[in-house]
């Protein structure tokens, strides 16, 4: 209604399988409403200026009566990128990060992650970085000096711990 209301508008739908997906026995009936009611107010965009793009990893999954004509009227298929766009994506998340040998490093983790989707390239150095972080701290934990243990201390509220256990609190 919002995007009526304040068209022209774009509305973004990801993970569609989940609410878009076809009906299934013991499916709670709100899913089966929601698809419903989104059936209908697509029926009711056909002449408003509101776009709903929608993304899934399995088409396969979705209702086909939310894919007929005056609903979705395109399908747009992306490929998994290759190890050139791979080693591209690799270079842009990590254009920030200290790497040992980057440039040898990106081409040969391009070249070993055939079918990853960017996604996965940013969870698999995600994963890296906190095992690399992990093993510095083991390899360091003799080494806590007076001014890290000062901003550890400045970061745990004690007076809100339970049973004696500090709760590490979030900000700056």
């Amino acid at each position: 209604k919002q995007c009526i209301i304040n068209s022209p508008a774009l509305i973004c739908i990801d993970h569609f399988e989940c609410i878009g997906g076809t009906a299934e026995k013991g499916e709670h009936p709100y899913i089966m409403q929601l698809r419903q009611l989104l059936a209908i107010e697509m029926d009711n965009l056909q002449e408003k200026q509101v776009i709903i793009l929608a993304a899934t990893d399995n088409c396969k999954l979705l209702d086909d009566n939310l894919l007929r004509a005056g609903r979705f009227s395109k399908e747009i298929i992306l490929k998994k990128p290759d190890q050139e766009v791979r080693y591209k994506i690799l270079s842009n998340l990590t254009k920030h990060t200290s790497i040992e040998d980057k440039d040898d490093t990106l081409l040969w983790l391009a070249q070993e992650t055939n079918g990853y989707l960017p996604a996965d390239l940013a969870q698999l150095l995600s994963e890296a970085a906190i095992k690399c972080i992990h093993s510095y701290v083991i390899q360091h934990a003799d080494d806590i000096n007076h001014q890290e243990i000062q901003y550890i201390q400045s970061k745990i509220d004690y007076s809100t711990s339970i049973i004696g256990n500090p709760v590490i609190t979030t900000g700056t």
